[in-house]
């Protein structure tokens, strides 16, 4: 893992109690009206007032996608990142951050600049291949 990663902390509608925050931080995320819907991101600040981590909503179970972890990394700013903990399956949310950040650059040469560190669990391989096929 990267040290310099940032951290991405899941959060599931209706999740917030359950969070692993701080109460501070529970009250930063009620005072921004987040409460995890999905694909809703919030840059979440430390005792500091510098980027501490990214909430990432994942929504109800009912609405969610196997691979909603792409709605957030089409969002986010280029950068390394980590998920904080697992959620569901670990080779489908590498799997669905890979494809939500893809650009396609041909024609402009940059490369992809918004990357995950692999998650515990996760089949590296195997997401690759499916990114890749």
């Amino acid at each position: 893992m990267s040290p310099d990663a940032r951290r991405l902390i899941p959060i599931e509608t209706g999740g917030m109690d359950a969070a692993p925050l701080t109460p501070a931080q529970k009250q930063w995320a009620a005072d921004n009206g987040f409460s995890g819907q999905l694909g809703r991101l919030l840059p979440l600040p430390g005792p500091d007032g510098a980027l501490d981590a990214i909430l990432v909503g994942m929504g109800s179970a009912q609405e969610r996608s196997p691979l909603a972890m792409g709605l957030a990394s089409a969002t986010l700013q280029q950068g390394r990142y980590r998920l904080e903990e697992a959620f569901g399956d670990a080779t489908l949310n590498a799997l669905g951050f890979k494809l939500g950040a893809y650009r396609y650059t041909r024609y402009s040469g940059k490369p992809q600049q918004t990357e995950l560190d692999l998650p515990d669990g996760a089949d590296g391989a195997e997401v690759t291949r499916l990114a890749d096929a």
